[in-house]
């Protein structure tokens, strides 16, 4: 039988979060509801759309 998982510990700082990676036993923790998360670390210069090449929006006029 599995042990029960220990509750993840709240990381207010990247120190705490580089200090708990480095020392902590992960398999001791239930990490299944873990989701990827994507963000910016700086904005954009310009945007970009998905429009489709040769609609004025995709920069090709007739």
């Amino acid at each position: 039988m599995k042990a029960k998982s220990k509750p993840m510990p709240s990381l207010r700082s990247d120190a705490d979060a580089e200090h708990f990676v480095d020392s902590a036993d992960l398999s001791q923790y239930d990490l299944s509801g873990f989701q990827p998360m994507s963000f910016e670390f700086e904005p954009k210069s310009a945007a970009l759309t998905n429009a489709p090449v040769g609609t004025a929006a995709g920069g090709l006029e007739a």
